[in-house]
């Protein structure tokens, strides 16, 4: 079961960026980037405790700057720093008339990396690994693919759009390492003046991150489309498909806010199941509801592209 609780979220965002970049479980890069996932989670072990013992003393000033320095640079920066490397590796096994398909690599290198991350966490879990499996499923593993989800789209951008590709790059690790290290930090703080403040801060922190996440990558898709000479940008499912989703995302909000309903509403309640229905509401919407506008065509079917004076 704690197998299932660890891999089973992991294999639904890849599902995701299968569907966003309209690739196939049988495409030889997803594997390469799923490998690169589980390399870049071993790499990531000690560079973290190098990080640790760097900062020392430091981590011991207060409360507040261990949660900062712990939530953006011993994980947030560490973490995103391998994972960008696995995408760059992984990158280099895709058709390059695919460019969209960079999108379903770097969500595949991110569940790579929170599949050991889950299974690491469970296996020291003890008798109480429901509710960390549950923890994590909902809310960990999808900030690591709306962080991967925005470190895709940025480097689909950087190619698409032709701008510096050192920036580029530079920008696709520091926005992915601001969600990450921000969600950390504020985990982490448990002082009593923030306390009651703990639980919205994450919720607003996640919802605006799986947000700019979606609409980051549906500007990307647009660009890459171009770039790739494609029609179809994806949209949203119909069918027999489109009515699972929605029957199983009512499915779990209802699991979820059970609770809230049990305790009478209380707030404390009501933001724990905030937490875990955030990003998948976010995630499970844009899957239902978002159609990227296509790029304008020329007389002869052809994308319009605007070539530099």
């Amino acid at each position: 079961m704690w197998i299932v609780a660890s891999l089973g979220p992991p294999l639904l965002l890849i599902g995701y960026g299968l569907f966003k970049s309209r690739e196939s479980w049988r495409s030889p890069a997803l594997w390469c980037a799923l490998l690169a996932g589980l390399a870049s989670a071993g790499l990531a072990i000690p560079l973290e405790a190098f990080v640790e013992t760097l900062l020392g003393a430091a981590l011991h000033i207060n409360e507040g700057m261990r949660a900062i320095l712990t939530g953006f640079l011993i994980a947030a920066l560490p973490e995103e720093g391998v994972k960008m490397l696995g995408l760059l590796a992984a990158m280099a096994m895709l058709d390059r008339r695919r460019l969209r398909s960079v999108v379903m690599v770097s969500i595949a290198v991110a569940m790579g990396f929170a599949g050991v991350e889950n299974i690491l966490y469970l296996i020291n879990a003890g008798t109480d690994w429901q509710s960390i499996a549950l923890l994590r499923g909902a809310a960990s593993v999808p900030i690591h693919g709306v962080c991967g989800l925005m470190m895709g789209a940025l480097v689909v951008g950087t190619i698409a759009n032709d701008v510096s590709r050192w920036a580029g790059l530079l920008l696709a690790l520091v926005v992915p390492v601001a969600l990450h290290g921000t969600f950390d930090t504020l985990l982490m703080l448990s002082t009593p003046e923030f306390i009651d403040l703990k639980m919205p801060a994450v919720v607003i922190a996640m919802l605006g991150g799986g947000v700019l996440a979606v609409a980051l990558c549906n500007s990307a898709l647009v660009a890459a489309a171009g770039a790739d000479a494609e029609r179809d940008l994806g949209g949203p499912l119909g069918g027999t498909l489109r009515a699972m989703v929605k029957r199983a995302g009512r499915l779990y909000l209802c699991v979820v806010f059970v609770p809230v309903v049990m305790s009478g509403f209380q707030a404390q309640a009501l933001w724990n199941a905030s937490l875990l229905a955030v990003l998948p509401a976010v995630l499970t919407l844009d899957v239902l509801f978002s159609r990227p506008k296509r790029p304008p065509l020329s007389g002869n079917g052809e994308w319009i592209r605007v070539e530099p004076a």
